[in-house]
């Protein structure tokens, strides 16, 4: 194993402390084995998460990058619908004198606290059902409690706020 540089340790240092502060906002002890990844991404390098990059093919390089590129977008994206924010589509005339129907807006998650997810095995980017095959996009097992982590604010008089309809 090489020597760990300075730098190196001041990036696992910041992603460790910013890992640790998502993990006591969710109230999840678990998630803190999620540092294990981080020590062998930023100190250990045990597993050649980059081997890919060495390989001499142009045609294999360019098609793991675009891999490599579309898996982080979909990570980040999901992450941000799950706990910052999300957009929606106004779907009925009950805000008429605000908002018109199909009318969009993106609704900030962080304000009242985001829900975390009743199971964690389901597509990205989908909302309930699969669009070409129409079955569920998430499996019913593991499923767990209904819980939603600390907001930054208040519910306020005036405010919009997004229902999700009971049965999915």
């Amino acid at each position: 194993m090489k020597p760990v540089s300075k730098r190196q340790w001041i990036k696992f240092g910041v992603a460790t402390v910013l890992y640790i502060l998502f993990c006591l906002w969710m109230q999840n002890g678990w998630l803190l084995l999620g540092i294990l990844l981080l020590v062998d991404i930023y100190l250990t390098k045990f597993i050649p998460w980059n081997a890919w990059k060495k390989t001499k093919n142009p045609h294999l390089l360019s098609l793991f990058g675009w891999i490599d590129d579309i898996f982080f977008a979909l990570v980040a994206v999901t992450f941000i619908n799950l706990f910052v924010f999300q957009n929606y589509q106004i779907p009925s005339s009950s805000l008429e004198k605000s908002l018109l129907v199909g009318d969009y807006l993106f609704v900030s998650k962080l304000s009242y606290g985001p829900r975390v997810p009743n199971t964690p095995l389901s597509f990205p980017l989908v909302q309930n059902t699969l669009p070409v095959l129409n079955c569920k996009s998430y499996f019913d097992w593991p499923e767990w409690g209904y819980k939603r982590v600390k907001g930054l604010g208040k519910v306020q008089r005036n405010d919009i706020v997004v229902f999700n309809f009971p049965a999915g």
